[in-house]
Protein backbone atom coordinates (compact mmCIF):
# COMPACT_ATOMS: atom_id res chain seq x y z
CA UNK A 1 0.00 0.00 0.00
CA UNK A 2 1.63 3.66 -0.97
CA UNK A 3 2.44 5.68 1.68
CA UNK A 4 -0.31 8.58 2.33
CA UNK A 5 1.50 11.84 1.03
CA UNK A 6 1.16 15.65 1.48
CA UNK A 7 3.05 18.51 -0.58
CA UNK A 8 3.06 21.94 1.04
CA UNK A 9 4.23 24.81 -1.03
CA UNK A 10 3.88 28.77 -2.42
CA UNK A 11 1.60 29.82 -4.92
CA UNK A 12 4.89 28.83 -7.19
CA UNK A 13 3.95 25.20 -6.96
CA UNK A 14 0.72 25.50 -8.51
CA UNK A 15 1.64 22.97 -11.18
CA UNK A 16 2.01 20.08 -8.41
CA UNK A 17 -1.76 20.58 -8.17
CA UNK A 18 -2.35 18.50 -11.09
CA UNK A 19 0.85 16.57 -11.30
CA UNK A 20 -0.34 13.46 -9.27
CA UNK A 21 2.67 13.30 -6.85
CA UNK A 22 0.82 13.41 -3.72
CA UNK A 23 -2.90 12.51 -2.07
CA UNK A 24 -2.87 16.60 -1.24
CA UNK A 25 -0.83 20.00 -2.53
CA UNK A 26 -2.00 22.88 -0.39
CA UNK A 27 -0.22 26.19 -1.11
CA UNK A 28 0.59 28.88 1.13
CA UNK A 29 -0.25 32.53 -0.01
CA UNK A 30 1.13 35.03 2.44
CA UNK A 31 3.58 37.62 0.72
CA UNK A 32 6.19 38.45 3.06
CA UNK A 33 8.56 41.18 1.32
CA UNK A 34 6.93 44.32 0.01
CA UNK A 35 4.71 44.78 3.01
CA UNK A 36 4.06 44.21 6.96
CA UNK A 37 4.26 40.84 8.47
CA UNK A 38 1.02 39.00 9.42
CA UNK A 39 0.66 39.49 13.16
CA UNK A 40 0.68 36.49 15.40
CA UNK A 41 -2.91 36.68 15.53
CA UNK A 42 -3.03 36.30 11.65
CA UNK A 43 -1.17 32.78 11.88
CA UNK A 44 -2.83 31.94 14.46
CA UNK A 45 -6.16 32.05 12.81
CA UNK A 46 -4.56 30.74 8.97
CA UNK A 47 -3.33 27.54 10.70
CA UNK A 48 -6.69 27.32 13.19
CA UNK A 49 -10.01 25.30 12.88
CA UNK A 50 -12.51 26.94 10.76
CA UNK A 51 -14.22 30.30 11.86
CA UNK A 52 -16.03 33.00 10.88
CA UNK A 53 -12.92 34.50 9.06
CA UNK A 54 -13.60 35.90 4.92
CA UNK A 55 -12.28 33.22 2.37
CA UNK A 56 -8.57 33.40 1.96
CA UNK A 57 -7.61 33.66 4.83
CA UNK A 58 -6.81 30.06 6.23
CA UNK A 59 -4.68 27.86 5.24
CA UNK A 60 -7.13 25.69 3.39
CA UNK A 61 -8.76 28.42 0.97
CA UNK A 62 -5.69 28.69 -1.47
CA UNK A 63 -6.10 24.85 -2.47
CA UNK A 64 -8.74 24.24 -5.15
CA UNK A 65 -11.17 21.32 -3.13
CA UNK A 66 -12.04 19.72 -6.37
CA UNK A 67 -8.46 18.74 -6.58
CA UNK A 68 -8.23 16.72 -3.13
CA UNK A 69 -9.79 13.38 -2.23
CA UNK A 70 -12.53 13.18 -0.29
CA UNK A 71 -11.07 11.90 2.88
CA UNK A 72 -9.39 15.26 2.58
CA UNK A 73 -12.13 17.14 1.73
CA UNK A 74 -13.51 15.57 4.42
CA UNK A 75 -11.16 17.08 6.93
CA UNK A 76 -10.64 20.42 5.41
CA UNK A 77 -12.19 22.11 8.27
CA UNK A 78 -9.66 21.12 10.91
CA UNK A 79 -6.92 23.26 12.33
CA UNK A 80 -3.64 22.70 9.62
CA UNK A 81 -1.56 20.23 12.34
CA UNK A 82 -4.68 17.97 12.78
CA UNK A 83 -5.07 17.91 9.07
CA UNK A 84 -1.78 16.85 8.19
CA UNK A 85 -1.50 14.18 11.31
CA UNK A 86 -2.83 11.00 9.15
CA UNK A 87 0.49 11.39 6.25
CA UNK A 88 3.15 9.29 6.63
CA UNK A 89 5.02 12.22 4.77
CA UNK A 90 5.20 16.04 4.49
CA UNK A 91 7.22 17.13 2.18
CA UNK A 92 7.92 20.64 1.30
CA UNK A 93 8.29 22.38 -2.67
CA UNK A 94 9.77 25.57 -1.79
CA UNK A 95 11.19 27.69 -5.18
CA UNK A 96 14.92 29.87 -4.16
CA UNK A 97 13.06 33.23 -4.68
CA UNK A 98 13.38 35.11 -1.49
CA UNK A 99 9.63 35.29 -1.01
CA UNK A 100 9.30 31.39 -1.12
CA UNK A 101 12.34 30.78 0.69
CA UNK A 102 10.68 33.13 3.67
CA UNK A 103 7.09 30.97 3.26
CA UNK A 104 9.82 28.32 3.74
CA UNK A 105 11.16 29.60 7.47
CA UNK A 106 7.98 30.23 8.41
CA UNK A 107 6.43 27.29 8.18
CA UNK A 108 9.73 25.42 9.44
CA UNK A 109 9.17 27.93 12.44
CA UNK A 110 5.24 26.59 12.86
CA UNK A 111 6.40 23.02 12.72
CA UNK A 112 8.92 22.95 15.64
CA UNK A 113 5.70 23.37 17.65
CA UNK A 114 5.17 19.92 16.53
CA UNK A 115 7.83 18.18 16.31
CA UNK A 116 6.11 14.73 15.38
CA UNK A 117 4.72 16.45 12.00
CA UNK A 118 8.47 18.13 11.74
CA UNK A 119 9.70 14.01 11.83
CA UNK A 120 7.53 13.08 8.50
Amino acid sequence: MPMKRLILTSSSGSCLLRAGLAEVVIQFAFRFIGKPLPSAAEFEAYFGGRSDQAPGRRWSDWTPWSWWVADAKARRHLAFCEFCEPYEIIELWFDPDPNDQLQLIWLLDYFRSYPEMASK
